[in-house]
């Protein structure tokens, strides 16, 4: 699953919307910035597969990341932060694990030319056996 902040519309001063490292993919708001339904919010799912009972160390990018709009390079949004829901997970019986990434999306006051529309990126997750 991808990281998918949803539907929004920014308000006249900057915010932040956040998406939990949960399975659910909460998500919560800051500053000026109000949630539009649909748009399919979720945090990001892996599934990290191995020898059982191994433990994997799993990285998140530890500076922000540029999303650009679909159709208009010059519009950009930043996600500020990642979290992922385990650091260092231990593969189960059937030498699995699920992990959730979600993050902090910072969100520009409505005046400062954004357009609404899909804005994309890639950013690195690694998964590492110790």
């Amino acid at each position: 699953t991808q990281l998918n902040f949803g539907r929004f519309h920014p308000g006249s001063a900057v915010g932040t919307i956040s998406m939990a490292a949960v399975t659910a993919g909460t998500r919560t708001i800051g500053g000026d910035v109000f949630l539009v339904g649909g748009g399919n919010p979720a945090s990001a799912e892996f599934l990290i597969s191995g020898y059982t009972g191994s433990t994997v160390n799993v990285g998140v990018p530890t500076t922000a990341v540029e999303l650009t709009h679909a159709t208009n390079s010059a519009h950009k949004l930043e996600i500020a932060s990642f979290t992922a829901s385990e650091t260092a997970p231990v593969l189960n019986t059937s030498g699995e694990a699920t992990i959730y990434v979600g993050g902090v999306l910072n969100i520009l006051a409505s005046d400062a030319g954004l357009s609404k529309g899909l804005y994309s990126g890639t950013y690195p997750v690694t998964f590492q056996y110790p």
